[in-house]
């Protein structure tokens, strides 16, 4: 009898300790479930399934890997503006500047019932006059729902240092629409240059600004002298905030096309090659003609956009 009361007692107690492990496992995947809020899921749905999933793991390893060595990241300033958010469609966005903000900003504007076409031509006036909800005047309340709540989509769009730094420089200074920058920044600019010869004015009396020059007042200014060659890891709370798709300009159609089908929007993101074809040949010439001293000074000014968004 005694060998059939032990063995009751044992198999009891085998029970118990498989219900506490079944309760610990269920505890634990609660504990660490922000680990894979920010994982897109694989669905049998969509040509480029495989490529999302694969992509968003590798892009969000990458991004991991970068803040467990940065906790400490500094950023000048508290949440803003760069952060816009849409309760209704129950997005998140942060855009960064010479990131294809513009085409973001229609868009989430269109979200928003502000334009009946995402891809209308807006002038910049209009484009900066949009009532779109940010950060910048949302309560701690909204904010802290938004970023605790698993139904929203957040997601944000980086781009390769180099590539985003001559575009705000081809913007600005080299072909602008607007000449603000060119009169405001132009004199001081040249202020710093030593070499006289450089100088050269254009047919309408502003400086004409060289990539060099250029590059050179970007890393005497500092890192937070302008949000257009800001560095990225400096703009949208990388590791503070649980972004759950982390898109990049080089893929902008893909990545793009994938938000909208997420959300259930039938828009299509316009095609890029032709301008990636023109934009490759562009900067291979502008920083070749680069000193390498100012080319290793650039990239230590970019290394934590290299580090945490896997570029090259």
């Amino acid at each position: 009898m005694k060998p059939y009361n032990s063995l009751l007692v044992l198999l009891f107690g085998m029970m118990l300790a498989c219900v506490i492990l079944i309760f610990r496992m269920s505890e634990l995947k609660d504990m660490f479930s922000f680990l894979t809020l920010t994982r897109i899921k694989p669905t049998e749905e969509g040509p480029n399934t495989k490529y999302t999933y694969e992509t968003q793991q590798a892009r969000h390893d990458q991004l991991q890997k970068f803040c467990s060595t940065h906790q400490n990241i500094h950023y000048t300033r508290k949440y803003d503006a760069n952060l816009m958010y849409s309760q209704k469609q129950k997005i998140m966005y942060c855009h960064i500047p010479k990131v294809a903000c513009s085409t973001w900003k229609k868009i989430m504007a269109y979200f928003l019932g502000l334009l009946k076409s995402p891809w209308k031509d807006v002038t910049l006036a209009e484009l900066y006059g949009f009532d779109i909800p940010s950060f910048q005047t949302a309560s701690n309340l909204t904010i802290n729902q938004i970023k605790s709540n698993k139904n929203y989509l957040s997601f944000m769009f980086a781009r390769h240092p180099y590539d985003r730094l001559f575009s705000a420089y081809r913007n600005k200074f080299l072909d602008p629409v607007n000449l603000g920058y060119l009169k405001h920044y132009g004199p001081m600019i040249i202020s710093m240059d030593v070499n006289p010869l450089s100088h050269r004015k254009r047919s309408d009396g502003l400086y004409r600004i060289t990539f060099e020059q250029f590059v050179k007042f970007v890393i005497k200014a500092g890192p937070d002298f302008d949000d257009h060659w800001r560095p990225q890891t400096r703009i949208c709370h990388i590791c503070d905030l649980d972004y759950k798709y982390l898109g990049k300009f080089e893929t902008m159609e893909i990545d793009a096309n994938y938000i909208f089908k997420t959300l259930n929007e039938s828009l299509k993101f316009p095609k890029m090659t032709e301008y990636k074809l023109k934009t490759t040949q562009i900067l291979k010439k502008y920083y070749t003609e680069l000193p390498q001293p100012l080319m290793k000074q650039i990239f230590e000014f970019y290394r934590n956009d290299f580090d945490a968004f896997g570029y090259d």
